[in-house]
Formats: structure tokens, C-alpha cells, sequence
């Protein structure tokens, strides 16, 4: 990679990855070790590494891609958009008619 002139990579992982919880106890055994493996041969060869820590427990944007399904605006029978619902549960339960969070939710703050 280095040789392609490669700088930089990206390591998508769940905030579970390295601090298991709930239905993921067990399913990364393992990654942690395959993550240091990785971001030292990365530093072997100059190559930076980003590890994007891309789900946050409660979800960081409320989107389906961080563990949220359930939560999208139907426009018509057959179209639905995500945009109008974009929120960080996870920093606390969102309260849509003062739009703003009923409170801040720190042990959450302190997992992310």
C-alpha cells in the first residue's frame, strides 16, 4: 500500500468492538488484537490510520446505518426520508417539540 503511495486508512468499527455489550458479548472476540496487529504494521510502513468509530451506543445520528431502524418520516405511500429525524440519542432522550435534549445523558458521553 505504502508502495501505491497510499497515506492514510480507514477503520470503520462499532463503539462494541473493543467494549462489548448487550447482544454483541463475543461477537468481535478477537478484534482488538487484529486492530493493534493492523495499526502497526500501518505504522511499519508510514501509513496513518483513522479508526472511525462508526455506531455509538443509542445511536449517534439516528439513522438505520447506527442501529436504528424504526425512526423515518413516510412523504407518500411508497418514499420515507431519514433527514427530518437526524438525532444523538445517545447524548439523551431528544424532546421534538422544544427541540432541544430534556437532558444530557453523560454516562453515554463518557462511553463514546
Amino acid at each position: 500500500m505504502a508502495a501505491r503511495g497510499i497515506e492514510l486508512v480507514r477503520i470503520p468499527i462499532g463503539d462494541w468492538t473493543l467494549k462489548p455489550y448487550g447482544p454483541y458479548i463475543g461477537c468481535t472476540d478477537g478484534a482488538k488484537e487484529k486492530i493493534t496487529w493492523a495499526l502497526d504494521r500501518f505504522a511499519e510502513h508510514g501509513i496513518k490510520a483513522l479508526l472511525d468509530v462508526h455506531g455509538v451506543k443509542g445511536s449517534q445520528n439516528g439513522f438505520d446505518n447506527s442501529g436504528k431502524q424504526n425512526r423515518v418520516a413516510w412523504i407518500d405511500e411508497t418514499h420515507f426520508v431519514h433527514h427530518e429525524i437526524q438525532i444523538g440519542e445517545w447524548m439523551g432522550p431528544w424532546n421534538y417539540q422544544s427541540k432541544a435534549y430534556d437532558y444530557i445523558d453523560f454516562e453515554a458521553l463518557l462511553w463514546a
